[in-house]
């Protein structure tokens, strides 16, 4: 991520060294907008990429697995999932989990989510509740 934002920071720079150089010589405005629309996407891409948020359906997206704990395979963040039941008339729940080389985890029970339950949603996380600031 880092990388882009640096790429889009390089691209407002020249943007506005552009703009300031129509403004003296008279160079094509168009060449300025095109470059700020390029740092605007990017910069928008990244707003979009950093966390997802809300329901994510699994078919669409599995949570990244980018930590590592000494020799253990890398795993998710913790997520909240929606499961369904498979054995109790599509009974649905929500769990906290992650997972291990692809496969879903429950934190309550430390083991692999079994068969009959269907993890059909994942999201982020909450941040965690910091209480009531003081003028807030």
């Amino acid at each position: 991520m880092d990388k882009y934002k640096e790429i889009t920071r390089c691209l407002r720079e020249l943007a506005e060294s552009q703009a300031e150089t129509e403004y003296q010589y008279g160079v094509d405005a168009n060449d300025m907008y095109v470059v700020w629309q390029a740092a605007n996407a990017i910069e928008e891409l990244l707003n979009v990429s950093e966390k997802p948020t809300g329901w994510i359906p699994v078919s669409e997206l599995m949570p990244e697995e980018d930590i590592k704990i000494g020799d253990a395979p890398e795993q998710s963040d913790y997520v909240l999932i929606t499961c369904i039941n498979l054995e109790d008339d599509g009974h649905s729940f929500v769990e906290i989990s992650l997972t291990i080389d692809g496969k879903w985890m429950s934190l309550f029970t430390r083991h692999e989510i079994p068969e009959w339950v269907e993890v059909v949603a994942w999201m982020p996380l909450p941040e965690p509740y910091k209480g009531v600031q003081d003028g807030q």
